[in-house]
């Protein structure tokens, strides 16, 4: 997809909104009060029917960085994300999310962070509906990169079988990647994991501990995720059970979207612009998981990645039955909640 280019700030913020109004004034004031203050906010609306728009055309009367572009047909998230990123004429472009809060530092820690990686990515922490924490949780603490391994291919290794860990709302892609990388395939589901997948099979990503995202939990939210660290007990049993989406075609799909982008034949990439040597080997974790005996030799890359998390010296064993309790509680205690709520 071709990006549209004028004068160029160093960062342009690609913000993609549809029924906001609720959190997206708070959000745009932490955008507005940035250290970093080279910057333009692309905004992108997916024909919102509430005080959105409204709300925008406020904020562009006060300040000329602020770019508003309405449509009357209603996209969905992910290709409202990508037209938003189409528009931006930065350097740098940061993905934004119209309910959560960013800390100031949140574009200066991204640009000192991504180096000559095409994205870079940086710890967040939850709040609820009012702004509160939840539970004192890091992102790093749910989405496993508290302690990433060194490796790409190990990194990938771990987005393929366990989950995606770069999340969107705290990350910034460099404007060369994001035209190769464009438009994100109707099949994908989320954007963020999209650009992850692309970049792990380029230069790699970067990553910094430093918290600069408030990222806010609702039901409303497009992304679903479990707000407690027995989470990744749950990925333990489900990949042994074959029920993770590896095994159920997601995963595939995604790599066959990544050949179909950049013209991935045989197993060969006639623009050698990724590491078609990984895709094969993603291709075979996937493949694995249609068997049981495939899930069990995929069962060595879990557990170092597992051990890698915690970085401890207690067996693997021994961690996994630390978090089997507090596991069960979770469990029993969320379809009690769904019962209550039948």
């Amino acid at each position: 997809m071709e990006i549209l280019n004028t004068h160029a700030p160093l960062v342009s913020i690609a913000l993609a909104t549809y029924n906001g109004a609720t959190w997206l004034g708070e959000q745009m004031d932490s955008l507005l009060a940035q250290t970093q203050t080279d910057f333009e906010i692309v905004v992108c609306d997916d024909h919102s029917t509430d005080g959105t728009r409204a709300l925008l055309e406020q904020y562009a009367a006060k300040d000329s960085r602020v770019k508003l572009h309405f449509f009357d047909e209603q996209v969905g998230s992910v290709k409202n994300f990508s037209r938003a990123v189409s528009y931006c004429c930065g350097q740098y472009i940061a993905l934004c999310d119209q309910d959560d809060v960013w800390l100031p530092n949140h574009l200066s820690v991204l640009l000192e962070t991504i180096g000559d990686k095409h994205i870079a990515c940086a710890d967040f922490t939850l709040i609820n509906t009012k702004g509160e924490p939840i539970n004192h949780l890091r992102g790093s603490d749910l989405m496993c990169t508290k302690h990433l391994p060194d490796s790409r291919q190990r990194v990938a290794e771990s987005i393929i079988i366990f989950i995606n860990c770069f999340s969107g709302q705290s990350m910034l892609i460099t404007r060369n990647f994001a035209q190769l990388a464009l438009p994100v395939p109707a099949n994908v589901k989320f954007h963020d994991y999209w650009f992850a997948l692309c970049a792990l099979h380029m230069e790699g990503i970067a990553y910094s501990p430093t918290i600069i995202t408030r990222y806010r939990r609702h039901d409303h939210n497009v992304s679903p995720l479990d707000l407690v660290p027995p989470l990744r007990l749950g990925y333990f049993l489900m990949l042994i059970r074959g029920s993770w989406p590896s095994s159920n075609g997601s995963r595939r799909a995604y790599l066959d979207a990544v050949c179909h982008h950049f013209g991935v034949t045989n197993g060969e990439d006639t623009n050698s612009l990724i590491d078609t040597a990984l895709l094969q080997h993603l291709y075979t974790l996937v493949e694995r998981q249609a068997t049981f005996k495939g899930r069990m030799v995929n069962m060595c890359y879990a557990v170092r990645h597992f051990k890698g998390i915690y970085r401890t010296s207690r067996s693997v064993l021994t961690t996994f039955i630390i978090e089997v309790i507090p596991y069960i509680i979770y469990r029993y205690k969320n379809r009690r909640n769904k019962h209550k709520r039948k």
